[in-house]
């Protein structure tokens, strides 16, 4: 797009001294802008035709070697994640490509910033970088279908300052051990199981390699966090006693009703909302800030542990203007002893949601009078989005909008401890997994 007028200007501004802004945002930069809408645009010549080639040959002493220089020259690319990557040879490529029935070229959708088209291939050859194995085929078809969603937002979350991460949580039958033997117990979070490690890896590498998400240039988060490397994980089936998360995805209307705002925005039409089983296999796809640990074993009561929850939501963002019609949720994730002391006491999830909802709010005063321009424009987008009270002027704000924002789920092995995730920039997106 060499005839694309383009201005440049310094990023990021928010937070800075208005001294230091208006030299980053100058008279110049605005004739600059109007010079570049006004100028007639001229024919672009042709371009040259980019040089291809049917294989990559790396070579050295060794197998070793080889690899070493392909890992090297695949970096300055910037098609690596800085872990070693696995080659991916037509032969490794082929075996992923039998584990499906979609065609190699079959476009699963656009992954931004650069747009780039993910085909079935291009999903297969970064899959086998990762380290999958080919029987995560469908689960990875689902996961880009999922995450390349317009509601999720996944442009916004590759390239802003913010540490959001896309994180891949699966559901179903296939994260049993005798299946995919996805982790969803003993540090769920952690290493130590392929399933969850490259599951998470391959939608990492795809944001470089083909959204041209690149820390720097164009991925500007100012610290990020350690589960961009590969956030993927399963729920624990066996010791949930609520609903479970693909239910309460389907029976939210505050949900449901925002993602059909966003394509209405968006020209789109009609979302569609296919109906999953509690047997079925599922993909969830949430945007993802730090966890927050709850250790509490102490409590024996559920409002007691309730409140501890409450506590650890306070240390995450404070609200802001909703980002397309979407707001921010919670993501509760029990540990299996936390969340059998709240089903033994009686708690259901509409309960949690409302207690929550009015226990985890912070004093507004933290807000003045550094915020105030920020405090009138969220008055402004809690009216147009629908909160559940008005935001207040003075006093404690909840953390999320709407009791409906806070989502539960059971993950995790003994221990006392539970974890809270803020979720930002797009709303939960969930998919089927086809075989």
């Amino acid at each position: 797009m060499s005839t694309y007028p383009m201005v440049v200007t310094q990023h990021p501004v928010a937070g800075l001294d208005p001294n230091i802004v208006k030299t980053r945002i100058t008279p110049t930069v605005f004739d600059q802008i109007v010079k570049a809408l006004t100028t007639p645009v001229k024919e672009a010549a042709p371009a040259a035709k980019p040089k291809t080639t049917g294989k990559m040959v790396y070579q050295g002493k060794d197998l070793i070697a080889a690899i070493r220089a392909m890992n090297d020259d695949f970096l300055a690319r910037n098609w690596g994640d800085g872990f070693p990557l696995i080659p991916p040879t037509p032969i490794l490529v082929k075996d992923m490509l039998k584990a499906t029935k979609m065609a190699p070229t079959d476009l699963i959708g656009i992954l931004g910033p650069r747009n780039g088209n993910v085909t079935v291939e291009n999903l297969a050859i970064n899959a086998v970088m990762a380290g999958c194995r080919p029987e995560y085929m469908p689960v990875l078809i689902a996961m880009m279908q999922a995450a390349l969603k317009p509601e999720f937002n996944l442009a916004q979350i590759n390239v802003t300052t913010n540490a959001v991460v896309p994180t891949v949580i699966l559901s179903g039958p296939m994260t049993d051990v005798s299946d995919l033997n996805v982790n969803s117990g003993t540090g769920v979070f952690g290493p130590g199981w392929q399933a969850n490690a490259t599951i998470g890896r391959t939608l990492a590498l795809l944001t470089l390699t083909t959204g041209g998400a690149i820390p720097g240039p164009t991925a500007k988060g100012t610290h990020k966090q350690f589960a961009k490397y590969s956030a993927a994980w399963a729920v624990d089936r066996t010791n949930n006693p609520f609903p479970s998360l693909q239910e309460q995805l389907l029976t939210t209307p505050r949900r449901i009703e925002q993602i059909t705002n966003a394509y209405k925005a968006l020209s789109l039409g009609t979302p569609k909302f296919e109906p999953v089983g509690k047997e079925d296999n599922v993909v969830i796809m949430f945007g993802l800030l730090d966890r927050n640990n709850v250790n509490d074993n102490n409590c024996t009561k559920g409002d007691c542990l309730l409140n501890s929850i409450a506590t650890a939501m306070l240390t995450a963002e404070l609200v802001r203007p909703a980002a397309g019609g979407i707001d921010g949720q919670y993501l509760i994730v029990l540990g299996p002893q936390h969340a059998k002391i709240l089903a033994s006491d009686g708690w259901t999830i509409e309960k949690m949601r409302q207690f929550l909802f009015k226990e985890a709010r912070y004093p507004i005063k933290r807000w003045v009078p550094s915020h105030t321009e920020t405090i009138e424009n969220v008055k402004k987008d809690w009216v147009n989005t629908k909160a559940a009270e008005p935001f207040a002027a003075d006093g404690n704000v909840p953390m999320v909008k709407h009791p409906e924002d806070i989502f539960f789920t059971v993950a995790g092995g003994p221990g006392s401890h539970s974890a809270v995730f803020l979720g930002a920039y797009g709303t939960t997106v969930m998919q089927k997994v086809v075989k």
